[in-house]
């Protein structure tokens, strides 16, 4: 007995339609990722060079000085031009992961304030500016897998 398999042209269309969503869903994401992972890579890598810089430096006066002139301006320039790039999005869940960025670096600004001005409360500034942004680098990383990204990060020795 032979069964003759007949699709109507509605049938056909919702497929067609189905794939398209189901497409664009995964693929446009991962492009909208790869994307925005390469306009970050900058203002991530001058954040890391910062904190490697910073890390090098074990005379105190040194430190202070470049905290003051150097550390903070350039954090302060990371934090407008990640706010900058969030006009470059408007997917709700990248935008919610980004919103980390500036919140990370704005809080390590306020720990150097803090340690400059010589606060008992620093180090706690510092803790809760390093689990922002790891918190950050974890989101993100769920975020690109969710949408068939895998993120590496390098270390810093």
């Amino acid at each position: 007995m032979n069964k003759k398999v007949t699709f109507s042209i509605g049938t056909v269309i919702m497929v067609l339609i189905g794939g398209y969503v189901l497409y664009q869903t995964f693929f446009g994401k991962t492009a909208l990722m790869t994307t925005y992972l390469e306009e970050t890579e900058g203002i991530t890598d001058e954040y890391l060079m910062l904190i490697q810089e910073e890390m090098d430096i074990d005379d105190p006066e040194e430190l202070a000085l470049f905290t003051e002139e150097k550390l903070i301006l350039s954090l302060e320039q990371l934090v407008s031009q990640s706010e900058e790039l969030r006009n470059n999005y408007s997917n709700e869940e990248l935008l919610n992961v980004h919103a980390m960025l500036p919140q990370a670096f704005k809080l390590l600004i306020e720990a150097n304030e803090s340690w400059l001005l010589g606060n008992e409360d620093s180090d706690e500034l510092f803790v809760a500016a390093d689990e922002s942004y790891l918190h950050y680098e974890k989101e993100l990383e769920k975020l690109a897998s969710k949408w068939g990204i895998e993120i590496v990060w390098e270390e810093i020795e």
